[in-house]
């Protein structure tokens, strides 16, 4: 508030708050463990409030299976589906091990609420079979990725821990605890095997990820608008790349798809690695001719702006008098993912071509403005209010 800021630059800088936050997590463990009677206090609190909480879980989670056949999936799927289903099981079955530790002749419920307990963790395996169906639904429509790599995962363990206590349950009823440790050491062994197999190549959810992605694109008659190239190239890392190079591979002559994958490796600032003829070639020209005059300005335009490529899907040219010079200038439309279009004016001044943008405009339909430009519905509309120019600046007003 006084401009003194050298305490602001000094609590930024890494040499400052590395120590100073390993000092204070030092100074943090010497006095708790001078006060463990406090760690055994807040224990305490923390296993009485889990004892009150899992009674409440298990309630709202029978009256949840009890409501489904009434309200069907649906409403599930449209407020969290899987992961909602996922997060039940897993705070359901963490809970039960903070109550339930780990003597069995233990009982912190009387024997009416600790059957009520039981009979909702013996329903558990009904919760993995709801979301096995929504997550198989998701990868039947859209295939493999990395989310849905570790959902599945997660509901595989999930699912061992759910079936193993029913089963203990269903076995034993009241005495099930007597087989809670059994179960959970035996789990915690595949818990740790799994976390190591997906920290290897045995098991990379990246390259399972990215084979799926392709193989949803096995047609030969490839669509550009049904490429994710954007989560192929930042969430896939090198297997990612080996599936948009195995794409050039099987499309050599689609010149847009190459474009385009080329252009998601240029580094910004760089110009796209595009030939003249090549990128020339996918120009769709509405009517009339690209005038040869005009291919070096448009490429030139292009190349030079890497983040266009990257989300490009169509290029289009239609000749217009924008300024009823008797001169024809050229429209290049430009259609980007996510329904984007970006129109550039290309018109002769000063014995050359230069160009200016329209902007980009979103929220219209790219279909319709194809149609309608290639039908010659346009019309040039002089503004309501001229410029007004203040010495050497221009103002326009926006209507």
């Amino acid at each position: 508030a006084i401009d003194i800021t050298f305490f602001e630059t000094l609590f930024e800088q890494p040499h400052f708050y590395y120590p100073i936050l390993s000092l204070a997590n030092g100074v943090g463990i010497v006095i708790f463990r001078q006060q463990s009677g406090i760690i055994d206090t807040l224990t305490r609190i923390q296993q009485a409030l889990m004892k009150f909480l899992l009674v409440i879980l298990i309630f709202v989670s029978i009256i949840f299976l009890l409501s489904l056949p009434f309200t069907g999936l649906t409403p599930l799927w449209e407020s969290g589906g899987s992961l909602l289903i996922l997060w039940m099981q897993a705070i359901l079955l963490f809970f039960t091990n903070a109550v339930y530790q780990d003597d069995p002749t233990q009982r912190p419920y009387p024997m009416a609420i600790h059957r009520f307990i039981y009979i909702g963790l013996a329903l558990l395996p009904i919760y993995s079979i709801i979301s096995a169906y929504g997550l198989y639904v998701r990868i039947e429509q859209y295939g493999w990725s990395v989310d849905r790599c570790w959902a599945w995962l997660l509901w595989s363990l999930l699912t061992l821990f759910s079936c193993g206590y029913s089963w203990s349950i269903v076995s034993k009823r009241d005495n099930w605890l007597y087989r809670l440790n059994w179960i959970n050491i035996r789990m915690g062994v595949v818990v740790l095997g799994s976390m190591l197999l997906v920290n290897t190549p045995i098991l990379d959810f990246r390259k399972i990820s990215a084979h799926s992605q392709i193989n949803l694109l096995s047609h030969d008659d490839l669509v550009l608008e049904e490429v994710d190239f954007y989560y192929l190239r930042y969430n896939l890392a090198k297997p990612g790349y080996d599936a948009l190079n195995a794409l050039k591979t099987k499309h050599p002559d689609n010149l847009k798809l190459t474009i385009k994958i080329d252009a998601l490796f240029t580094e910004r600032g760089k110009a796209a690695a595009v030939e003249q003829d090549t990128l020339i070639a996918t120009i769709n020209v509405l009517n009339g001719e690209l005038p040869e005059s005009l291919e070096k300005p448009i490429y030139d335009m292009m190349v030079n702006n890497v983040w266009l490529f990257r989300q490009l899907s169509a290029t289009y040219l239609q000749p217009i008098d924008l300024n009823k010079d008797q001169q024809t200038d050229y429209l290049l439309i430009t259609e980007q993912e996510g329904n984007r279009i970006q129109i550039y004016l290309f018109y002769f001044a000063d014995d050359q071509w230069k160009h200016s943008s329209f902007g980009r405009h979103e929220g219209l339909s790219k279909s319709q403005i194809i149609d309608d430009i290639r039908h010659n519905k346009m019309e040039v509309k002089p503004p309501v209010w001229n410029i007004l120019k203040i010495g050497d600046h221009e103002l326009q007003l926006r209507q």
